[in-house]
């Protein structure tokens, strides 16, 4: 007898539901997804308050320093990881996780005069960036080389 219902994906030759299969093979990829919301959801909730009551200003160097210490290296190690970029062209990769692990550099000047800072505190908050960028680019050049092994 002919299987009825909707079905998004359709249905294989024994007419079962491919959709459902398909969330059921991803169940463990979407729990590490919502764990992952959620957890960012908490901290920025947490943050974001915290850095509306104290300082507006505080609030974009906190976002500055999650955007661009953090999330940049990391999303870039993960998109490495899995285009598997390690494998076909290492010193290529290794580039890209350096050059997003410098980034904090860029744009410093643009957010300072935003907030009409003169020049001396340019110069410094660009020493103060660069100086970040130095202590944390081994640590992401660490976290590729084990991610980049494994992939």
């Amino acid at each position: 007898p002919p299987v009825q219902g909707i079905f998004l994906f359709g249905t294989d030759q024994q007419g079962r539901d491919l959709f459902s299969r398909v969330l059921y093979g991803a169940r463990i990829s979407l729990t590490i997804g919502l764990v992952g919301v959620f957890i960012s959801v908490v901290l920025g909730a947490v943050l974001g308050s915290v850095t509306f009551r104290v300082r507006p200003y505080l609030g974009d160097a906190v976002r500055t320093i999650a955007i661009k210490l953090i999330l940049l290296p990391a999303l870039t190690i993960l998109v490495l990881a899995n285009l598997d970029l390690a494998a076909s062209h290492p010193l290529l990769a290794r580039f890209f996780v350096i050059e997003a692990a410098a980034a904090p550099a860029a744009g410093i000047i643009l957010q300072v005069r935003t907030y009409g800072g003169a020049e001396q505190k340019i110069g410094s908050l660009m020493l103060l960036s660069y100086a970040t960028c130095v202590l944390t680019l081994p640590f992401w050049v660490a976290v590729w080389e084990v991610v980049g092994a494994r992939s």
